[in-house]
């Protein structure tokens, strides 16, 4: 959902834009999941004898032997995996371009990136906002501009921000 708005009349059309940050990026958790659980079961009943009876494996060296049906189901969830990585990494690519279409000069707020994986992991492994904010830098590096990291202790944006 794109909402453009014009900041202030006293600038040359400097414009703005709000979207949700990686909108197309959907995980599909229950057929990841489901998958997963095909994957544990396959494992099981071609190698009972690398498990003990209460369901644990079996410690040392086991040779593991995986069934067709093993590889298709692992092929599935690579490729599912692939998919979200090539979504998220065009997604990002999009959102840089916009940003520096409006300027080469861009300031960020400086954010401990895994600070956010503890609070948020999934949405933040899902929509990988570090690896964005190090794609623009490249990007903006190349087109001649900069990223500025604003101590966020000091400019307080996310609590001012509406």
């Amino acid at each position: 959902m794109l909402n453009q708005q014009t900041i202030c009349p006293c600038f040359r059309s400097i414009t703005a834009f709000l979207s949700q940050f990686c909108d197309e990026v959907i995980q599909p958790r229950r057929a990841i999941k489901r998958d997963q659980r095909g994957l544990d079961r396959s494992r099981r009943a071609t190698n009972p004898e690398n498990y003990n009876p209460d369901g644990s494996v079996k410690k040392g060296t086991r040779k593991w032997h995986r069934s067709n049906r093993y590889q298709k189901l692992q092929a599935r969830i690579t490729e599912t995996q692939r998919k979200l990585a090539a979504t998220r990494k065009k997604q990002h690519g999009q959102l840089c371009n916009k940003v520096l279409a409006l300027g080469t000069i861009v300031k960020l707020e400086k954010l401990s990136y895994k600070s956010l994986q503890k609070n948020f992991g999934r949405s933040v492994a899902v929509r990988a906002p570090g690896m964005f904010a190090g794609q623009l830098t490249r990007k903006a590096a190349n087109a001649g501009g900069r990223v500025e990291e604003i101590d966020t202790r000091k400019t307080k944006l996310s609590q001012t921000c509406i």
